[in-house]
């Protein structure tokens, strides 16, 4: 019998039965890194940010410096710094602005850095103390549309904000119990609207401020139980604006809805891998989730079990030739992650097998403008045009 199987994500978690995959919300697909000093190897990483290529950036605050991985964690670049004309000790959170320059906070130092793509020092600000512009240990850092950069002044107790050019602009927040003050913040993030969105540490909640840092609402409580904190970390958004905070003491990522209300949270039973103190968290274009594992010194990228579950239906349908049940599920995942290339290599396959022309040719059409130069695609094409011809012309003379 002719095997069709494709190997994609965690289809590769064969492992797994698909019932029990079904009361799963997140999955792990790919865990990378470990303890050490040597390239790619990690000693308490803290922030991580993403790049239009789904690169992945990661501060290794032990090691002082910065490792740039792709989204499967090959090891692509290494920025020192503590060790170079950086001077960097202890770097923390880390954006990137439109131009892919690279900023990140020194947490040691209380100065916040601007690097090029290359690891050259461009801009750096800061010193120790509690006036505009300067810091005591700095955190978090966001950044807006205009390339304005929010820097979580963690032992001041603010949010201090700054131009693309790292000139002062204003600042919020204070130390105390009520709206819009703050106990040790550490994570920020703007939603879609630029709202900030900012992890009130030790008071176990967000705190959520317009783009001028005026307080608008909070949520979140102290405790272990299902949906509450024990050191709300650092903070991301998916494409549909969910939001998802890492919970320090909980060793748990926890999801809100747009509307901040609590839907789950995984990380401490997920698949047999535990997180151990989770602190940075970064979603990709496709919503995969990269959580900065950080008391295990390494990352850990989760999907939807939607994904797993659909493609590993999709790839049993294709294995057993039933080519409409193939697609129904690949249209399932493409749903979900349109970018997967695996699986619209799958759902062209099956309409091909199931002689839908039309949509094959649409299909393999999708993948020649990825992969021009495919002859196998091609080939693909010209014989599913031929086939529909012959159909249309067979389908004439019995009319």
């Amino acid at each position: 019998m002719k095997k069709y199987s494709i190997f994609i994500l965690i289809i590769l978690l064969t492992f797994l039965s698909v019932n029990a995959m079904a009361d799963t919300n997140y999955i792990t697909i790919l865990t990378f890194g470990e303890y050490g000093n040597r390239e790619g190897e990690f000693n308490y990483p803290v922030g991580i940010t993403i790049d239009k290529n789904n690169n992945l950036y990661i501060t290794d605050w032990e090691n002082d410096r910065i490792q740039k991985f792709n989204s499967e964690g090959r090891l692509l670049k290494v920025i020192p710094g503590k060790d170079s004309e950086l001077k960097i000790d202890g770097p923390a959170g880390i954006v990137l602005d439109q131009n892919e320059n690279i900023i990140v906070v020194e947490q040691f130092n209380n100065r916040i850095h601007k690097i090029s793509p290359e690891g050259e020092s461009l801009i750096t600000v800061g010193k120790e103390g509690s006036g505009p512009g300067e810091f005591l240990n700095p955190r978090g850092i966001a950044i807006d549309k205009d390339d304005n950069i929010y820097v979580v002044d963690t032992g001041n107790n603010r949010i201090q904000i700054f131009s693309s050019d790292f000139t002062y602009i204003k600042q919020f927040g204070r130390e105390g119990m009520g709206d819009g003050e703050f106990y040790f913040p550490r994570g920020i993030a703007l939603d879609q609207d630029e709202n900030i969105y900012v992890a009130d540490t030790f008071h176990n909640q967000v705190q959520v401020f317009n783009n001028a840092g005026r307080f608008l609402r909070k949520f979140g409580e102290g405790g272990d139980d299902i949906g509450e904190f024990n050191g709300t970390r650092y903070i991301a958004f998916d494409s549909k604006g969910n939001i998802y905070v890492t919970d320090y003491k909980n060793s748990k990522v926890v999801k809100f809805n747009k509307e901040e209300q609590f839907e789950l949270e995984f990380g401490n039973e997920t698949d047999g891998i535990r997180l151990n103190y989770p602190e940075g968290i970064a979603i990709d274009d496709r919503d995969y989730i990269f959580v900065v594992d950080a008391g295990n010194n390494r990352i850990i990228k989760f999907c939807t079990s939607k994904i797993v579950i659909h493609t590993k239906l999709g790839s049993k349908y294709l294995d057993e030739h039933k080519w409409g049940e193939a697609i129904s599920e690949f249209k399932q995942v493409i749903s979900l992650d349109p970018l997967n290339l695996p699986v619209r290599e799958a759902i062209a396959l099956a309409y091909y097998e199931n002689e839908e022309w039309e949509k094959a040719i649409e299909a393999y059409n999708y993948l020649q403008k990825v992969n021009p130069d495919d002859p196998k695609i091609k080939l693909k094409i010209i014989d599913s045009q031929f086939n529909l011809a012959v159909d249309y012309e067979k389908n004439s003379l019995f009319k």
